[in-house]
């Protein structure tokens, strides 16, 4: 692990995972559920020393623009709606939630005056009513006052089955928002929730006097959001940038930065140049070919963080009947090196994730969660055992069909895992073609079923609740994976409190999902951030994926 320290900004490279128990640290802030058990943010110091005094931080500066540059596009700015992190990001600096989950593992008040627990009461003792009292003195963008009725809409929204909402089962959850005042608001559970909190925290607050005459679907504020958090919007560009400006009027305190500018680089080549010619402040998620000229810039500091995140490989099981058959899929996964990935794609940035949908640093990961070794000999007698015999050119038939797939990919990291999976599938007598494309159109593709294979990433929030990706039906559940046992499980484990019994039923769970194999996780990801050391209190989030936004803390940056 190396750490490196710039300018009164201590910034970690990570390259591996340590446990060390937490606890909350400050008033209003509650750790999240199993929170001893998540990664580390800190390098431990060697036995029988002790670590020196944090440097005393400079006094934070105020104004001034900061440049964030992505490599993505936006999709839509209304956080119910968003599938992309890029969209997140922006819309986590409009909007505000009820409370936010930072990089500490916490829960901490935002819109709400604390954190509800049993123990200050804001939690009832059946865990079924949730009760968070809003700061008063709160207002939208546009001047108007921010209530219970418009935590009430966005909730109730939520539910509504017109709504494109991405992860519906979260606010499913809950049988109804009321309002016990203007600014006191009850949610009521019709069982326990556990990961509600972490569902709380994902959702800024929508205004209600602009949304409700309007389809939520495709109204304007989609891409013109009034919200009420630190920076109001200003400008959206397609492909180019989005403008945001500091809110004098944002409750917590004003931001430090006049304006944050989030660049929009679709060429990562030519975002390179822009950080080498010093036009960008950050770096969002670097490709990992990129991390050694970052490494070597004498005023940039590179950030490695192992995040609540896989790279998988996913297939279209329930219209190609040949996926269908889980020994073609077991097969694949046996032909595949995770350790080659990690090492010739993410130059050593990640590690092997097991046949498990949660990372081995979840604190619901099952430790005997079956594993698909690198083993081609055993992949070919599995082939051979399903039916499919090598062609005259190497490539498997059975019945006249070729063993022959397209595989969809965006991003370049991306795209050199895919031309490792075609090399090494090929040596099995599978033959993989790939297929580049944007990100935007790989999500269309995907949801309405227009694949064959793709790579691509998703997170699980640290509270899990995994019927969004393996449910029967589910938004994400990409192979259309059907499963009445693993549908019961998660059932179960939605509605269980005891940690115990949680990790009884998601390991269950996994066993399931090793059999089946409704998609093969490739890798645990690592997160690569590119920071000027003029920036400071920048803390990317290690609980990013699925709605947890980097900019959880953004009014607290500033430059020198």
């Amino acid at each position: 692990m190396l750490a490196k320290r710039c300018s009164g900004l201590a910034l970690l490279v990570v390259s591996v995972m340590v446990w060390v128990p937490r606890s909350p640290g400050e008033p209003g802030a509650l750790a999240a559920p199993g929170v001893a058990q998540t990664p580390a943010l800190v390098e431990p110091s060697p036995a029988g020393q002790v670590s020196p005094a944090a440097p005393i931080a400079p006094a934070p500066k105020t104004g001034g623009t900061l440049v964030f540059a992505v490599t993505q596009d936006i999709d839509t700015l209304n956080p119910l709606l968003q599938a992309y992190n890029v969209s997140g990001l922006v819309s986590d600096a409009v909007y505000d939630p009820l409370v936010r989950l930072g990089a500490d593992g916490q829960y901490h008040a935002a819109l709400a005056v604390r954190v509800p627990t049993l123990e200050n009461g804001g939690v009832s003792r059946d865990s079924l009513t949730y009760t968070f009292k809003l700061h008063p003195d709160v207002k939208f963008h546009d001047g108007h006052p921010l209530t219970c009725q418009d935590v009430q809409y966005t909730w109730t929204a939520g539910r509504d089955p017109k709504v494109r909402v991405m992860f519906r089962e979260e606010f499913t959850a809950v049988e109804e928002v009321t309002c016990r005042d203007d600014y006191t608001v009850v949610f009521r559970l019709p069982r326990p929730y556990p990961p509600l909190l972490n569902a709380v925290a994902k959702y800024g607050i929508l205004p209600k006097h602009l949304y409700a005459q309007a389809d939520m679907n495709t109204s304007e504020l989609n891409s013109r959001p009034v919200g009420s958090g630190p920076f109001l919007f200003r400008e959206y560009v397609s492909g180019s940038h989005v403008v945001l400006e500091r809110n004098p009027g944002f409750s917590r305190g004003r931001p430090n930065l006049d304006r944050v500018i989030v660049k929009i680089v679709l060429d990562e080549n030519a975002l390179l140049a822009q950080v080498e010619r010093g036009e960008v402040d950050i770096w969002w998620r670097v490709g990992a070919s990129k991390a050694p000229i970052i490494r070597d810039l004498k005023d940039w500091s590179l950030i490695s963080l192992p995040v609540l995140g896989q790279v998988l490989l996913y297939w279209n099981a329930s219209k190609d009947p040949r996926l269908a058959d889980k020994r073609l899929r077991q097969a694949i996964a046996s032909a595949l090196d995770g350790h080659a990935i990690i090492n010739l794609v993410y130059l050593g940035y990640g590690q092997p994730n097991p046949a498990s949908p949660l990372v081995p640093t979840h604190w619901l990961f099952n430790r005997q969660a079956r594993s698909y070794p690198y083993d081609p000999p055993r992949a070919r007698a599995m082939l051979e055992e399903a039916g499919w015999r090598p062609g005259g050119d190497g490539i498997r038939t059975k019945d006249g069909q070729r063993l022959a797939f397209s595989l969809t990919v965006a991003g370049e990291d991306h795209l050199k895992v895919a031309e490792l999976v075609a090399s090494e599938l090929k040596q099995v007598g599978i033959e993989v073609r790939i297929r580049p494309g944007t990100s935007a159109t790989i999500y269309r593709e995907r949801q309405e079923g227009r694949f064959e294979l793709g790579i691509g990433r998703y997170g699980q929030p640290f509270e899990t609740d995994l019927r969004f990706l393996l449910a029967t039906g589910a938004t994400d559940n990409v192979s259309k994976w059907s499963n009445a046992e693993a549908d019961r499980v998660m059932e179960q484990a939605a509605g269980t409190v005891d940690p115990e019994r949680r990790r009884q039923l998601y390991g269950r769970l996994q066993e399931l999902f090793a059999e089946e194999l409704p998609y093969l996780p490739l890798l645990q990801s690592v997160n690569l951030y590119a920071v000027k050391r003029r920036v400071h209190n920048y803390r990317p989030n290690p609980y990013l994926l699925n709605g947890i936004s980097d900019f959880w803390n953004a009014s607290e940056w500033w430059k020198d």
